[in-house]
C-alpha cells in the first residue's frame, strides 16, 4: 500500500499550488481555438527548423491541431515532429507526451471513420498512446498531464495487463510528490479500483477528500468503491454526496 490514510496529509492550499497547469497544456489550449489551417501550416514551417525543445514542442502541437482539423487525417506530420523531438531530447517527458496525445487523437479519428471496419478499429493507436504516456512518466514521474491521460485511456481500454502496469506507474507518480495533487489522487484511485485493488482505491479517494478535493466527486468515488467491496457504508457516502449543492 503506497498511501496511508493516517499519514502524509497536507493542506488543501499546498495541494492546489502543485496542480498548476504545465506550459505544454497552456500552449495546447491556446491552439485549440485556432481553425485557420493555412496559418497553422505557416507557423509549423517557421518553428520546425529549430532543434530547441520549445520549438519542437510548438511545431508538434501545431501539427497536432492540423490533424484535429482533418488537414492531416493520419496525423503523420505531428507523429514525425514529435518523434524527431524524442530523438533530439529523449530525456524529456514532453515529446513522449506529445506522441501519446497524437496517437490518442488518431485513434478517435479512426473510430469515427465509417469506412473502417472491425472490432479493433482505433485500439492499436490508443494502446500506443498508453506506452508513450508511460515513457513520459519514466522520464519525469511528476509530469501530471501524462499521468492523467494514462489513467483515462487505461480505464477506457479495459485491458487487465495495461491496468496493472498503469497502476504501478501512477503509484510512482504519486510517490514523487511530497504533497499529492488532487487530480492525481483521483486518477490513482480509479485505476486501483479498475485493477480490483479496492482497499488501495479507497485510501486514494480518502486522501483526495482529506486534502481538499471536490467533496461531491470524492464521496461518489468512495461510495462506488465501498459498494464494490460489498460494504454497506457506501450508501451513506453516496447519499452524503448527493445532498451537496454541487
Amino acid at each position: 500500500i503506497i498511501l496511508s490514510a493516517a499519514s502524509d496529509l497536507s493542506s488543501p492550499l499546498s495541494a492546489q499550488q502543485l496542480a498548476v497547469r504545465s506550459d505544454f497544456e497552456v500552449l495546447r489550449d491556446s491552439l485549440a481555438v485556432s481553425s485557420d489551417t493555412a496559418l497553422l501550416r505557416a507557423k509549423v514551417k517557421m518553428v520546425r527548423g529549430s532543434a530547441a525543445l520549445p520549438s519542437q514542442i510548438r511545431a508538434g502541437l501545431l501539427a497536432l491541431r492540423l490533424g484535429e482539423l482533418r488537414a492531416d487525417p493520419d496525423f503523420s506530420d505531428a507523429r514525425s515532429t514529435f518523434r524527431r523531438a524524442t530523438r533530439l531530447h529523449p530525456e524529456r517527458p514532453e515529446p513522449w507526451f506529445g506522441l501519446g496525445l497524437t496517437e490518442a487523437a488518431r485513434s478517435q479519428c479512426e473510430m469515427r471513420d465509417p469506412l473502417r471496419l472491425g472490432n479493433r478499429v482505433g485500439l492499436k493507436a490508443l494502446e500506443r498512446s498508453t506506452d508513450y504516456y508511460t515513457r513520459a512518466l519514466d522520464r519525469d514521474p511528476r509530469f501530471v498531464p501524462a499521468a492523467l491521460e494514462l489513467a483515462q485511456v487505461t480505464e477506457a481500454l479495459l485491458d487487465t495487463a495495461r491496468v496493472a502496469r498503469a497502476r504501478q506507474t501512477l503509484r510512482r507518480a504519486v510517490q514523487a510528490f511530497p504533497v499529492k495533487p488532487h487530480e492525481l489522487l483521483l486518477a490513482l484511485g480509479r485505476v486501483e479500483r479498475a485493477a480490483g485493488a479496492l482497499d488501495a482505491a479507497g485510501i486514494a479517494f480518502e486522501h483526495y477528500l482529506l486534502t481538499g478535493g471536490d467533496r461531491g466527486l470524492g464521496l461518489l468515488e468512495l461510495a462506488r468503491t465501498r459498494l464494490a467491496h460489498g460494504r454497506r457504508d457506501g450508501e451513506a457516502f453516496y447519499y452524503e454526496g448527493a445532498a451537496l449543492d454541487d
